[in-house]
């Protein structure tokens, strides 16, 4: 008895032995698997602009696959080495912690990252609502507001009052929740909740697991008007409404365990629990973390046998091309299509999904596009990596092939017809990839440059002409945008050429790839009498193309008839100078003419010659003639003649062009005038109708502002934006045009 006792005694003590050996074997695995973890020693710089490269020093980067700025997660990353990672700040980054994933933990930076320019909210009213209910947002920089989002919801229906004030409607899809400004600029998060008032809650549901088929029973309140129920990433409409605190709901054939959400008219509710669904895979792991289109990787976990699809990102496998399954794993070779993603297993019981990311290398990666909002017709820069190969581009659910590979990483595509809002996904031969950003499909617009043209003191019995430039975007192939003058007794008359047949209305017949490129429009004012004082001529141009307009406004005064009676006025050139003729049938008391000129446009005209009358008074014809050294002025040459009686009062004479054969020679583009106000232009010639880039910087490099134009054959004239907001200093303006680059410097004083 006593032996046995020793050895009962004995085995214990080893039991015991085993189970601290056992302990300290586990707590040295987790040491290890917490010293894999990323950590970040520092990152630079502290703050930034999107669009500006993040760099993020630390260790064990190796395996990452998540990095996040503030909240959410950023653009795609390039691991530079095991110490290092390289990063844009993406237009949704917030001001916050940088985090790096991957498999082993996660690492967070000690201090904030500041996304410099990204709007900042000081609060919001009212603090509840129902859908469709109006909040007013108050803060900073809330301009470029690409997306608003109210708890789970989120929405384009947005007034961007101010850079202080933005008005938005509570969304269909809203719950309640942070309320979530995204800008092109960044995003940023309130501090306090919005309440939907009337949106669905929910206290529990029962059973908290079960197969698919199974029934549910979900308790809350305003379980009424329900639209949808999802089960993790499975969503369904089979469900019964017993009542407004209780819905019943059947799981779905590609539920997968997660959250139970509620969908209603009057907003959405996400469950705090969980719920499983049983006897649906579970995906564990899988082998290797990355791989190439066409690699073979190992899947493994539970539940697999009866396997249907297996999903990496946007590429699919269908079980007939699996290489092989059992309960426990599924071998596949990495498909057409692929994207880094997650890993998604589906089976007649459900579906799962990896908690890590699959990485395919080689596939092409979207960093961001530029702009984020356009109509049909507008062009998208990509930029990204792997853009070689490129075979398709969707816009949201819209195929197209209508784009440029400019080179490996940057790729220009034009939004085809079909497009609706929604992402950007760029196909190619090494798989695929997701923009993280959504594009905004806005509605078509016609631009007007001016919006309103002014005729002051026009004498009686006389014309003066003024222009303007309309183009438009997103607009109907092959369908006219018509100009019509909205008064038929209005002394206004249209044209599209200087010295062209003048009416009331005419059509605009060149759209093609959804757009109207910029088009010189004359306006002829030519009144009959003088007006009275406060009573000046009025009108406008309605230009329309199905329910798109825009319309210029006209404003004129008239004055007396000419005191000197005026049959002719021409300009012609000869060699290097302009040969002025005019006659007058009879004068009155007529001191001189000056003769007023105007380059590129009829809104600049200055004095460059003056010719004393001949006769001051009289009743018969007297002919001038004028010489005058013609410069090169690189643009089309408008001259008037200006009449000025002894008491200083003035009339003017038709308007006549001629184009400068220095203008034809010339290839430099160039700024006039230069240094720049707020008519300055940028002149140029191109050999052929093409799209061309303009990107100014500062002196030191940084990029202002970018912007594609289209450039006609022979001439043109092209406004420089953003010139009345710089400050005073030398700029570079950047020309990409014809497979040539030219710069040109200008000044703003």
């Amino acid at each position: 008895m006593a032996q046995l006792y020793a050895h009962l005694r004995k085995s214990k003590l080893l039991a015991i032995l085993l189970l601290k050996c056992m302990l300290i074997l586990c707590a040295v695995v987790d040491s290890q698997a917490q010293s894999s973890a990323p950590t970040i020693t520092s990152f630079s710089p502290s703050e930034g602009r999107v669009g500006d490269e993040l760099i993020i020093k630390g260790t064990n980067f190796n395996n990452a696959s998540s990095v996040f700025i503030g909240s959410l997660m950023g653009a795609s990353f390039t691991i530079v080495s095991n110490t290092e990672i390289r990063l844009r700040v993406h237009e949704y980054a917030a001001t916050g912690k940088l985090q790096v994933w991957s498999s082993s933990g996660k690492g967070s930076s000690s201090t904030d990252f500041t996304v410099t320019g990204a709007p900042t909210i000081s609060g919001f009213t009212p603090s509840s609502g129902p859908v469709g209910a109006e909040i007013t947002v108050n803060g900073q920089n809330l301009k470029d507001v690409t997306r608003v989002y109210i708890g789970n919801g989120w929405t384009t229906d947005f007034t961007m009052v101010s850079d202080t004030e933005l008005r938005v409607r509570v969304p269909a899809l809203a719950s309640t929740g942070r309320v979530v400004v995204r800008t092109l600029n960044g995003q940023v998060t309130s501090s306090t909740n919005f309440t939907v008032t009337g949106a669905p809650t929910i206290s529990g549901f029962t059973p908290s697991s079960g197969p698919v088929g199974a029934e549910i029973t979900v308790n809350g309140q305003n379980l009424k008007d329900v639209t949808k129920v999802s089960i993790g990433i499975g969503s369904t409409t089979d469900f019964k409404m017993v009542s407004d605190t209780e819905l019943r709901v059947r799981v779905p054939a590609l539920a997968s365990t997660g959250r139970v959400v509620v969908t209603t008219l009057n907003g959405q509710v996400t469950a705090s629990g969980i719920f499983t669904v049983e006897g649906a895979p579970v995906v564990n792991s899988f082998d290797p973390s990355s791989a190439r289109v066409g690699d073979v990787i190992t899947i493994t976990g539970q539940n697999f046998a009866g396997a249907t699809h297996v999903y990496i990102g946007s590429g699919t496998v269908e079980s007939n091309a699996f290489l092989s399954v059992t309960e426990n794993e599924i071998k596949v070779k990495v498909p057409y299509m692929a994207s880094s993603a997650s890993i998604v297993v589906r089976s007649i019981n459900g579906q799962g999904y990896s908690s890590g990311t699959f990485t395919v290398e080689g596939s092409p990666i979207i960093n961001s596009f530029s702009p984020s909002s356009g109509p049909i017709g507008t062009t998208i820069k990509i930029y990204g990596q792997n853009f070689t190969g490129t075979t398709d581009i969707y816009i949201n659910q819209a195929r197209t092939t209508n784009f440029s590979v400019i080179s490996d990483t940057e790729l220009w595509v034009t939004v085809p017809a079909t497009a609706t809002t929604g992402r950007i996904r760029v196909i190619a031969s090494g798989g695929s990839d997701y923009s993280s950003a959504t594009y905004t499909i806005t509605n078509a617009y016609i631009t007007i440059t001016p919006n309103t043209i002014s005729f002051t003191d026009v004498p009686a019995n006389s014309t003066e002409v003024q222009q303007y430039q309309v183009s438009g975007q997103g607009l109907t192939n092959g369908v006219a945008v018509s100009l019509n003058i909205s008064d038929a007794t209005s002394p206004f008359t249209i044209s599209t050429a200087l010295d062209g047949v003048y009416s009331r209305s005419l059509d605009l017949t060149g759209v093609s790839n959804n757009r109207l490129n910029a088009t010189t429009i004359y306006v002829r004012y030519a009144p009959l009498a003088e007006t009275a004082a406060g009573s000046p001529h009025t009108g406008s141009v309605i230009h329309t193309q199905g329910s798109t307009s825009n319309t210029l406004a006209i404003n004129a005064t008239a004055v007396g008839p000419m005191p000197v009676e005026l049959v002719f006025f021409t300009a012609k050139p000869k060699d290097r100078n302009v040969v002025f003729e005019w006659r007058t049938a009879a004068e009155k008391d007529n001191s001189h003419f000056e003769i007023e000129m105007a380059v590129g446009s009829l809104n600049n005209f200055t004095k460059v010659a003056t010719v004393a009358s001949k006769v001051g008074n009289s009743s018969t014809a007297t002919s001038y003639k004028h010489q005058q050294l013609l410069l090169n002025y690189g643009n089309t040459l408008y001259f008037r003649l200006k009449q000025v009686d002894f008491d200083g009062t003035s009339s003017y004479s038709n308007i006549v062009a001629i184009e400068t054969s220095a203008y034809k020679e010339q290839t430099q583009p160039k700024v006039v005038p230069n240094p720049v106000n707020s008519r300055s232009k940028l002149v140029l010639n191109s050999n052929e109708s093409v799209k061309a880039s303009m990107h100014l910087s500062s002196l030191a490099g940084k990029r202002i502002y970018s912007r594609d134009v289209i450039v006609l054959k022979g001439p043109n004239e092209l406004d420089l934006p953003m010139v009345d907001t710089l400050e005073k200093g030398m700029y570079i303006l950047t020309i990409e045009l014809g497979g040539k680059v030219y710069q040109v410097k200008f000044i703003k004083q």
